[in-house]
Formats: C-alpha cells, sequence, structure tokens
C-alpha cells in the first residue's frame, strides 16, 4: 500500500499524505525496537545501578523495626525507659500499625529452604504422583536431594530470582517509568527473564506486554525480516521530535545517506534474512527414526547445482546446503517402505510429550531469542564479539534452568519409568 503512494507523490498526483505505512499484520509490533538494544545487561548507567540499591534496600531490608524503636523516635525529648513501659494498649497499637506499615508486602511467598521430598516436589513441578514417582527413584538418587552444598547454592538462586520478581510487581505498580523494562533493576538474567516468558501456554505471536516480550515477538516474527529501509526509519523515528515521516520523505532520506551509512542498514538487513532462516532450522531435533536416517543421509549426499540455487541468494552457503539436503531426505524418507524406517529405529526415541524434550524445545527458543538480542541488533554498552553463551555458562555454572530456578538434573517420564537426567 505504501509503495503505490509513494509513486503516486513522485508523479506529482495528490493522495492525503500518510505517516509510514505499518500494516500490524506484518510488523507485529507496535513500536518498533531501536537498535542496539537497551536491556541494561551486562552493562548498566549509574542511576539504573543507584536505583536497583534503594529498591533492594526498601523492599528487602536488613533490619526492620521494632514497636520500641518508633516509640524512640517519636520521642521529642529525652527518652526514658519508664514511658516504653507505661504504655497502655491503645498507646501500643499506634506503633504496631507502624511496624505493620513498614512491612515489604510481596506478591509471592518467599521459597523456604527444603530437602528430601519436598524438594523433589519443587524441581518436579508436578501436581500430582509425587510420592509415587519418589518412589521410584533410586538411593543414590533421593540422597542427591538431602543437604549439600549444591542444594543450598540453588535455594539462594531461588531466593534471588524471588526476589528480582517482587522487584518487577512493585515497579510496575508504583513507577510507571519502569513499566516498559523493569528488568535491569532486578538481577535477574536475559535468559532466565526469556524462558520464564516462554514458559507460558501460549504462542510466541501473543507476546507484546514490555521490552523482551517484543524482543521475543520479533524474533520468531516477520519482524525479525524488516528491510534496510524500516530499520532506518526505527532510527531516526526514536531520533526526531517530529511527525512528518511519511514514506517518500523517509525513502529519500535513507537514498542521499552516505554509501557506508547505507551499507550499515543493509548489513542490518542481512542479518535479519539469516536470523529469520535459523529460525526455521531447529538444532535440537527429536531423537526419531528420521533424525537418524537424516545424520546419515547427510554424510553421503551431495546436493546438485539446482538443488542449492533454489534458496535465497541473502543465505550463507553453509545453510544454504543444510537446507537442500535436508529437502532432499524428506523426499527419499517419503519413499522409504515401513520396514526399511524400522531399521533406523532405537531405544534411544525420545517422545515429544516428555518433559526433557519440551524444555529442549524452550532452551531452543531461548537461544533463537538470545541470538537476535546479541548478534542481531546488538546491545548497548557491548562490543559485538562479545559471547553471550560464554557469559551464560559462566554464570549458571552448568545448572539448568527451569521455571524460575536452577537444578543440578532434570527429572522426567518416559516409558512409564522416571529418569534423572544430569546432561
Amino acid at each position: 500500500m505504501h509503495r503505490s503512494i509513494a509513486r503516486l507523490v513522485r508523479l506529482d498526483i495528490y493522495v492525503p499524505r500518510r505517516q509510514f505505512y505499518r500494516n500490524k499484520s506484518y510488523y507485529l509490533s507496535e513500536k518498533w525496537l531501536k537498535e542496539p538494544f537497551d536491556i541494561g545487561y551486562p552493562e548498566s548507567s549509574s542511576h539504573i545501578k543507584e536505583d536497583s540499591k534503594l529498591l533492594r534496600q526498601k523492599l528487602f531490608p536488613t533490619k526492620t523495626l521494632t514497636e520500641y524503636d518508633y516509640f524512640k523516635q517519636d520521642s521529642n525529648r529525652e527518652f526514658r525507659i519508664e514511658e516504653w513501659n507505661q504504655l497502655d494498649t491503645d498507646q501500643m497499637f499506634k506503633y504496631q500499625e507502624m511496624v505493620d506499615d513498614a512491612k515489604p508486602q510481596y506478591v509471592h511467598p518467599k521459597p523456604q529452604y527444603v530437602t528430601g521430598f519436598e524438594l523433589f516436589k519443587i524441581e518436579l513441578q508436578f501436581n500430582r504422583n509425587e510420592k509415587k514417582y519418589w518412589a521410584m527413584l533410586d538411593g543414590n538418587d533421593r540422597e542427591a536431594y538431602n543437604d549439600s552444598e549444591i542444594v543450598r547454592h540453588l535455594y539462594n538462586e531461588r531466593i534471588r530470582i524471588w526476589m528480582g520478581y517482587e522487584i518487577v510487581e512493585y515497579l510496575k505498580r508504583n513507577l510507571p517509568k519502569y513499566m516498559f523494562n523493569p528488568y535491569p533493576l532486578l538481577g535477574l538474567y536475559p535468559w532466565e527473564i526469556i524462558k520464564d516468558k516462554l514458559y507460558f501456554k501460549r504462542d510466541v505471536y501473543d507476546f507484546e506486554k514490555d521490552y523482551y516480550d517484543t524482543l521475543i515477538k520479533e524474533t520468531f516474527g516477520r519482524n525479525s525480516q524488516r528491510k534496510a529501509l524500516q530499520i532506518y526509519y526505527t532510527d531516526i523515528l526514536h531520533d526526531t521530535e517530529t511527525d512528518n515521516l511519511y514514506y517518500a520523505k523517509v525513502e529519500k532520506m535513507f537514498n542521499s545517506l552516505p554509501p557506508y551509512k547505507k551499507q550499515y542498514y543493509v548489513e542490518k538487513e542481512r542479518k535479519r534474512q539469516e536470523h529469520a532462516k535459523k529460525t526455521r532450522l531447529r538444532s535440537y531435533k527429536q531423537k526419531t527414526p528420521y533424525l537418524k536416517f537424516l545424520i546419515q543421509f547427510s554424510k553421503t549426499y551431495n546436493p546438485t547445482y539446482e538443488e542449492l540455487n533454489a534458496f535465497d541468494a541473502n543465505v550463507s552457503d553453509n545453510n544454504i546446503r543444510k537446507l537442500a539436503i535436508s529437502k532432499a531426505a524428506g523426499r527419499e524418507w517419503k519413499n522409504l517402505t515401513e520396514e526399511q524406517k524400522k531399521q533406523y529405529e532405537s531405544d534411544g526415541t525420545l517422545s515429544s510429550n516428555t518433559r526433557l524434550y519440551k524444555e529442549m524445545i524452550l532452551d531452543w527458543k531461548v537461544e533463537m531469542v538470545m541470538d537476535y538480542i546479541y548478534e542481531v541488533g546488538g546491545v548497548s554498552g557491548l562490543q559485538s564479539s562479545h559471547n553471550w553463551r560464554k557469559d551464560m555458562h559462566e554464570k549458571t555454572s552448568g545448572y539448568r534452568y527451569l521455571k524460575k530456578m536452577y537444578v543440578d538434573k532434570l527429572v522426567y517420564l518416559q516409558n512409564g519409568n522416571v529418569v534423572v537426567s544430569k546432561d
């Protein structure tokens, strides 16, 4: 639509002037995000750090005042212990109210330190049959839930995450300026926020509440494939106060850019195209007979020139080859008989209904969002050489992140048996 309008404008045919057109069915976000993304991690401004410190002191005080403390503060003259002892019930009630009013009000209960079966229930995250599954564990697996340095460390992580989300709740109720992106103040890591959001039983296209919701939506939507002109438009939209940004004007401004600046946006477009292809090439893959066949097929099959030339030239040579092999393997697999397909079955087949498989899907989606943030858009204050995978490995110490907690093992059911995976 906007292209036809721009053409009419160039031909001096009058049409009502319109702003740069956004088709919401195509551009999924209400507001395109300026790059590099300002997520506040790992670098944040000094005022963010100060706000974070004050918030923590307010919500998680190391010392709470008693009725006695408030009485001393309330005295305008030299304090005498006899006066405290002579307070009647009504006078004491005043100070009790002051204590109650000063107590932080939490939305979620503070995690308790537990071991054994109670810890197993928390990490299992099921709502039924916990005793049955606990009984199915062998002695060594049950022993791992007893008090230990690892159990205490993982409890401290649950406390840290709980505190972070309590700050979110406070900010969204009391400080509207942090409504769109409260997370720099939390002490939560990006991969934790992303995975917690993805845990909701809804499609990724349903997201759009705050900064990370928009990033998730852009990662998997066609919005991630914005062309150079749209990316340029986002930048000038955030850098100018004028609202007279009509398509023809934006196009003219873009075409008048110096070659090196225009190349910057062309490169941004290329990265988006590359990332969009990657989101359709899931690296985790279920351990199915077809996957076993695909692995063997990939070792011997060489795509023809015609097969390679059938894909978008903007895609890297490596990904074009993978796509061509995958397409050829699919054709070959369909031609196999059922008996031939059974040759690729094994005991290692993983059902898509298992918790492990579902976690693999979520971990892959987290990886795609993190790649989109750090490699496609970039992060304020960071060099492009920053390796988020290395950073995450160092911060997590190899533990697996589930819903608002870390675990050193994943318990799931497969073929009626309890499996404890420490991978």
